[in-house]
């Protein structure tokens, strides 16, 4: 492999990298928002419903990066 091609699967890396720390830590402030996994009826619907109002934005999230880790987008 030639040294272009080496600094290009680093840049790569390391673009995929910051997706991923930044996705962790998105998924960190939600369940950090949920708190501990609820028993009472009331709070398991609330939980549910705020898990089911941002999985469209992470849902948005994971289709670019699996755009992009194929090079659709650039």
């Amino acid at each position: 492999m030639s040294l272009e091609g080496i600094e290009a699967n680093l840049a790569h890396f390391t673009q995929s990298a910051h997706f991923l720390s930044t996705w962790l830590q998105q998924k960190e402030k939600m369940l950090t928002a949920l708190g501990p996994i609820a028993t009472e009826p009331n709070m398991v619907k609330s939980q549910l419903h705020q898990v089911q109002v941002n999985q469209p934005k992470s849902h948005l999230y994971q289709t670019f990066i699996l755009f992009w880790s194929i090079g659709v987008v650039k």
